[in-house]
């Protein structure tokens, strides 16, 4: 018999087979492991990528925002900066355009009253060359002064008299005077200082009789001057609002006579200053009629203190109008006493507006009368805030009628109004 063959064993070679196999599926799932990897690793650079892009889009977004804001607020700045500098220059140009405007006014109306002056004196002085003895007209009657004479110059001997305005004219003409005044029954006064002669104040005509005439007529009374002056046709300054602003400087105002200022236009009063009202005298002002307080400028009333207002007569405050009221000051209306609101007549009552009335003080709302509010129109009645209702005295409340409280509505009064509100409502 021959040797044992050296072939493996099928055994063996199915353990081979199956090695090589597991090797071989080993490292195709090495394989397909490390492809995985590489597919994850690029995946992840990927996503890696893509999210540097996008935090890159969101850096640079954020960026141009900012750069686009920053540009937006440069220029609103700049628009702001440049609209501000446009501003300030019309108002620049706007204000010397007004100082020119004022300053050309202010040398045109000088001018014009310069000249207006020179050709009154002119005229006057024409008039004074040309006039006669017997060419004077009656500026009115002055009051004077011994301290300083309103007109300077005593024709005759102190203490003598003429007996007729006539014979002190020939004596103010032969002096070449142009103004000449007569007093206490008969002194001859004269001058040329128009400003001068009047500087003390009128006395009414309604007075003259009493006050300037002593013994005969038209030749004066003591310290009272009636002044003349030559030439026909001249205006007394007395008719203008020029004159009475005049005085108020020299504070004459508080010696002129309640008398003096009700004779006083409509025109006059309307062109009287604030220094003239607020110098008259608590006397004057204690008689002053309804004619002169209707007629003050709307400045002048803006500026009036409640003290004046409270020192009007009471038919006066009962004739005053919602103009006066409306154009008074908040300060000097809330300053007023309830007594001045409760004597005005119902017509300014019910003109007078929510507003003003809203505005009135606590302690002007608790004394007004029922006759003040009875007045007061349904209209501005819807229009009353609480706390012009919650300060109403308890009188005033009981009082109440039901057409007030149909236009009012209660819900937000107080415990204390609704409580006494109660009875009125029921009957309603």
């Amino acid at each position: 018999m021959g040797g044992r063959s050296s072939r493996p064993s099928a055994a063996a070679i199915a353990a081979e087979n199956a090695r090589k196999a597991a090797a071989a599926a080993a490292e195709a799932a090495r394989q397909e492991a490390a492809r995985q990897e590489a597919a994850r690793k690029v995946a992840a650079a990927a996503a890696a990528a893509v999210e540097a892009a996008r935090l890159k889009k969101i850096a640079d977004d954020k960026a141009a925002a900012e750069k686009k804001e920053k540009e937006k607020k440069e220029k609103e700045e700049k628009e702001k900066k440049e609209k501000e500098e446009k501003e300030k220059k019309e108002k620049e140009e706007k204000a010397a355009a007004e100082k020119a405007a004022a300053e050309k006014a202010a040398k045109e109306k000088k001018e014009k009253e310069e000249k207006a002056a020179k050709d009154k004196a002119e005229a006057e002085e024409k008039a004074f060359k040309n006039a006669k003895v017997n060419d004077y007209t009656k500026l009115g009657c002055f009051n004077d002064e011994n301290k300083t004479r309103a007109l300077p110059e005593h024709r005759k001997e102190r203490g003598t008299h003429v007996d007729s305005v006539q014979d002190c004219a020939k004596l103010a003409m032969k002096s070449n005077d142009k103004l000449f005044g007569l007093q206490d029954g008969g002194q001859c006064w004269s001058g040329n200082d128009l400003n001068r002669a009047l500087k003390y104040g009128p006395i009414a005509s309604k007075q003259e009789s009493e006050k300037c005439n002593k013994g005969k007529k038209q030749l004066g009374g003591g310290y009272a001057n009636i002044v003349y002056q030559f030439g026909q046709n001249i205006v007394s300054p007395i008719k203008s609002a020029n004159y009475f602003n005049e005085l108020s400087k020299n504070v004459i105002v508080e010696n002129i006579d309640i008398h003096v200022i009700n004779e006083l236009s409509i025109d006059v009063i309307k062109g009287l200053e604030q220094k003239f009202i607020n110098n008259l005298s608590v006397d004057v002002v204690e008689e002053l009629n309804s004619k002169f307080v209707l007629n003050i400028s709307n400045n002048c009333v803006n500026n009036l203190s409640a003290k004046f207002v409270s020192k009007l007569p009471k038919n006066t405050i009962s004739e005053l109008d919602f103009e006066f009221i409306q154009n008074l000051s908040k300060e000097t209306r809330n300053d007023l006493d309830a007594k001045i609101y409760n004597s005005l007549n119902n017509t300014c009552i019910s003109s007078i507006t929510p507003n003003i009335l809203n505005d009135l003080s606590k302690k002007i709302i608790l004394n007004l009368s029922i006759n003040f509010i009875s007045n007061i129109t349904p209209d501005n009645i819807k229009k009353l805030n609480i706390d012009f209702i919650n300060n109403l005295s308890v009188d005033v409340v009981k009082k109440l009628n039901c057409n007030f409280l149909t236009y009012f509505s209660i819900i937000y009064c107080n415990t204390n109004i609704l409580y006494i509100l109660h009875y009125n409502i029921y009957l309603f």
